[in-house]
């Protein structure tokens, strides 16, 4: 991040530095990880690197307004002249009573939509939010006069695109134990359709937050929440529980998406190389498609017959001996490579 955050600040532009919200740190019963300390403290990281903008990203709507009081509170104490941005989403019903919390706990800037474009897995209404504040020392100063012809205009537009939009109809209060993004939310409900699991919405959320856990209880945005959302598809599928997978981790044929997300961990010290037929090795020093070098001894290797595509997947492991040599895993070993994760974050949980 840090590369980033040097580079637009180089350029002229405004840096916004992001700390994504997950779990509750208003509930003392919920052993998580995310802690109000932790938050503190990667926020600290961001403002130390020179960022203009403090951003709290509840990507899945799970910031409840105790939790914003404390949370807005403890960073506006901290970092009294860096502005404050809150983004939640409303897929519980929530977020309007949350978004009044966190203004009123010192967030200078919190995020809404138009009232025909609001609730659910949207932002909570524009007119609402502002309506609540306007008695106050908060007021925003938005026209309510205003806001109501835009919200005519966009109504209109709405009807329009009704055939386009999703099958969601009411809050959903489950997502503070599903915890599914909202931006993720309707795009999984749809693939689950798809995938002929639509009857089976129920146990998708339930297998997501099993996946969740199983995967260590992650920061889900994308591409992370894919990888969430695929191992829940494919547990609802196979008709697995969490405990089958632990189980029976070594004869299960995981998601492309679980085994990289696996193979990425540095603590793991394992890399996914995933090679198409013909295509260079970035130690080739030569671009895909050229002709190889007759005198290069790597690129000589090249000239064996092409191998089908799903050959192209393998799983590295660095063999723990004095010589620092990799020796190839096979990838019918992505298997234990998936057992091995699971176990390692299980065992740090």
């Amino acid at each position: 991040m840090k590369l980033g955050i040097d580079a637009a600040k180089k350029a002229g532009g405004v840096v916004e530095g992001v700390v994504c919200y997950s779990g509750d740190i208003a509930n003392p019963k919920l052993k998580s990880k995310y802690t109000l300390q932790y938050y503190v403290d990667f926020a600290r990281q961001l403002v130390n690197e020179g960022i203009h903008v403090l951003c709290i990203k509840d990507m899945a709507g799970l910031l409840k307004p105790a939790a914003a009081t404390m949370l807005v509170g403890a960073l506006r104490k901290e970092f009294p002249d860096v502005p404050i941005h809150v983004h939640s989403h409303d897929t519980a019903g929530i977020s309007a009573a949350s978004m009044i919390a966190c203004a009123a706990a010192g967030a200078d800037v919190v995020d809404v939509a138009i009232d025909a474009m609001s609730g659910m897995t949207s932002q909570p209404a524009m007119g609402a939010v502002c309506a609540a504040l306007e008695q106050t020392q908060l007021g925003t100063g938005i026209s309510y006069e205003a806001i109501q012809a835009l919200n005519l205009y966009w109504t209109q537009l709405r009807v329009l695109y009704s055939c386009f939009d999703a099958n969601v109809k009411a809050s959903d209060s489950s997502v503070f134990t599903h915890q599914m993004p909202g931006g993720q939310y309707t795009n999984l409900l749809f693939q689950s359709q798809q995938l002929g699991l639509g009857t089976q919405w129920l146990a998708v959320k339930t297998a997501y937050a099993e996946a969740n856990d199983l995967c260590g209880d992650i920061i889900k945005v994308t591409p992370s929440s894919k990888v969430v959302g695929d191992f829940a598809q494919w547990m609802v599928s196979n008709k697995l529980s969490k405990q089958d997978v632990i189980d029976r981790a070594d004869k299960l044929d995981f998601p492309n998406s679980v085994v990289e997300f696996c193979a990425s961990g540095g603590a793991r010290r394992t890399v996914l190389t995933r090679r198409s037929p013909g295509s260079a090795r970035p130690a080739d020093g030569r671009v895909p498609g050229a002709a190889p070098d007759q005198d290069h001894p790597r690129q000589a290797e090249d000239r064996r017959p092409p191998r089908r595509r799903h050959e192209g997947l393998r799983l590295c492991r660095h063999a723990q001996d004095a010589h620092g040599q990799v020796r190839q895993v096979d990838h019918l070993d992505r298997r234990r490579l998936v057992l091995q994760c699971v176990a390692s974050l299980l065992g740090s949980c």
